[in-house]
């Protein structure tokens, strides 16, 4: 499943970002400055689970989990490769999306807190 949106589209996920318990979710967040509208498209594809794990098996992972999700940005446009949401408890999807819309805004994938 395709669900496009432009960044502004994203700025009620990012006020989410807030009311995210940041102790249950720390592992995952990026730091704050990393946190705001991403200044082109956004494109968040569903991706089924085993070719989310063969398209995004390049990225540094710190686990041996399944991945979650995965992005890459250029050309003015973030793509976010993501499991079925019925694979997630919100808020845990909010907390991923917003994690990589992170790596779109430049956020390493090292995961640095600061």
């Amino acid at each position: 499943m395709i669900l496009s949106t432009t960044s502004a589209s994203l700025v009620a996920l990012m006020l989410t970002a807030g009311q995210l318990p940041r102790d249950q979710f720390d592992d995952v967040m990026p730091p704050s400055h990393y946190i705001h509208s991403y200044p082109g498209v956004v494109q968040t594809l569903e991706v089924p689970v085993d070719a989310l794990q063969i398209f995004c098996a390049t990225a540094p992972r710190k686990r041996a989990l399944p991945v979650a999700a995965c992005s890459v940005a250029g050309d003015g446009q973030c793509t976010i490769l993501i499991r079925p949401a019925d694979d997630f408890v919100e808020p845990m999807r909010a907390a991923v999306l917003l994690h990589e819309l992170a790596h779109c805004l430049g956020w390493p994938a090292t995961h640095p807190k600061e």
